[in-house]
C-alpha cells in the first residue's frame, strides 16, 4: 500500500472482497517482521496485502484498495 491509497487508515474487514470470490490471505506490515496483523488493523503506508483470487478480481480489488472504484 502506498501513502494515497484509498484504503489507508481502513481496515480490511471494511471491504467485502467475496463479492469478488477473493480471499485475503494475509497482512504483513515491514515494521513488523514475524508477525502478522489482524485484519482489523488499520492500514498504513508500506502494509502488504497478500490475496488469492483469479487475475480479473485480483484487479478489481486492488483497485478498490487504491482507488476506491468498484468495477464492472
Amino acid at each position: 500500500m502506498t501513502g494515497d491509497a484509498y484504503a489507508i487508515g481502513k481496515r480490511l474487514s471494511d471491504f467485502d472482497f467475496s463479492k469478488y470470490a477473493v480471499e485475503v490471505k494475509s497482512l504483513r506490515r515491514p515494521s513488523m517482521q514475524g508477525e502478522e496483523l489482524s485484519f482489523d488493523a488499520r492500514l498504513m503506508d508500506g502494509d502488504i496485502i497478500v490475496l488469492l483470487g483469479l487475475p480479473a478480481n485480483l484487479m478489481k480489488s486492488e483497485n478498490i484498495l487504491l482507488v476506491g472504484l468498484q468495477l464492472p
